[in-house]
């Protein structure tokens, strides 16, 4: 069964212009690379090697921040649909059984029935916040410990957690938002999914 969604909680919503992160990343080579060029003429051999190695530490880390400053596309309910068919889902829309003001909602359940995939693409991103707030802490509140992983970015926010034999993932971007609550082996497997849904909508 879906998860209930409530109406009315109300979250920020931010507009925030997106940057080039193809510019961003050749400066940062750009400089880099002066930066290592000028180190080699200056240092002895060993201190260059761990300064290098300082900088690619460094440039790793941006990297990484760079993906979090980019504005990630929303997913749209063809696209959902197409991309779980594609993996083996089954696509049911539910969306005249849910009490909630959605545009769409869809599940995708697994070729063996195990676990299903929930979609949500709401009408405002005020109500995409609500939601993502409410499954997350309905996440949060399954007792038992776990490790739990939260990225909250631009336009987009993740919460996982593996907790009592389950695996918990809610994924926001915009106006769509993505929920699964299945069985811990299962774990891999709906990680690689939802690559293959970022994959198809970037």
């Amino acid at each position: 069964m879906a998860i209930a969604i409530p109406k009315n909680a109300i979250l920020s919503n931010k507009n925030k212009n997106d940057i080039s992160c193809g510019d961003f990343i050749f400066l940062l080579f750009f400089i880099l690379r002066a930066i290592i060029a000028a180190i080699k003429k200056m240092m002895p051999v060993m201190k260059r090697k761990s300064v290098i190695l300082i900088a690619v530490l460094i440039t790793a880390v941006l990297l990484s921040a760079c993906d979090l400053i980019r504005l990630r596309n929303p997913i749209s309910d063809e696209a959902f649909a197409s991309t779980m068919e594609l993996l083996g889902y089954t696509i049911e829309d539910i969306t005249d059984s849910m009490d909630v003001n959605t545009g769409v909602s869809l599940i995708a359940v697994d070729s063996t029935g195990s676990y299903q995939i929930e979609f949500y693409y709401f009408e405002t991103t005020t109500q995409a916040n609500s939601a993502f707030s409410h499954m997350r802490t309905f996440i949060e509140n399954i007792g038992g410990g776990g490790g739990t992983a939260s990225v909250d970015a631009r336009n987009w926010a993740s919460f996982s957690r593996t907790v009592a034999g389950d695996y918990c993932y809610v994924y926001r971007v915009d106006t769509s938002v993505v929920f699964v609550h299945a069985p811990s082996e299962f774990r891999d497997e709906i990680r690689d999914a939802m690559s293959e849904l970022r994959e198809a909508v970037s």
